[in-house]
């Protein structure tokens, strides 16, 4: 008996560890409490796509998502005055290259990145995507 227990801890310390529990880096300070929308890219495509969520508000809010645009070196979420992350650490974090044209990551609220896009993305694929989550399926069912 004493085997098949040994056996069992070194197989479970085996395991990889998978992006349910994603190092959070520079987004420590939202995991497990907010999903994030990050938008790399030049000013324009920015704005446009921080645009179409910010028409969405209540829908991001509904779903904790919290939105933060990323140009050059600034950082910035549209609502709060609270301290945000670098620029340079979320370009670090998730691959982002500074030159990079329009970069849109979803991450979740385990600090795993849940999607990836280079285009202009709808806001209702983002909330369909967060909605088809568990943890999104267990908030709703929980009300």
């Amino acid at each position: 008996m004493l085997r098949v227990l040994l056996a069992g801890s070194l197989l479970v310390a085996a395991l990889p560890i998978s992006g349910a529990f994603a190092d959070p880096g520079p987004l420590a300070a939202y995991q497990w409490k907010k999903r994030v929308l990050l938008i790399f890219g030049e000013e324009a495509e920015v704005a446009q796509q921080d645009g179409r969520f910010a028409e969405q508000q209540s829908q991001a809010n509904e779903r904790d998502l919290v939105v933060l645009s990323i140009v050059g070196n600034l950082v910035a979420d549209g609502v709060s005055r609270e301290r945000l992350p670098t620029a340079s650490a979320l370009r670090t974090r998730f691959r982002v290259d500074e030159n990079a044209d329009l970069t849109v990551v979803l991450v979740g609220k385990d600090g795993g990145e849940k999607l990836r896009e280079t285009e202009l993305i709808e806001p209702e694929t983002v909330f369909d995507l967060i909605d088809s989550m568990p943890m999104r399926r267990s908030e709703m069912r929980d009300g």
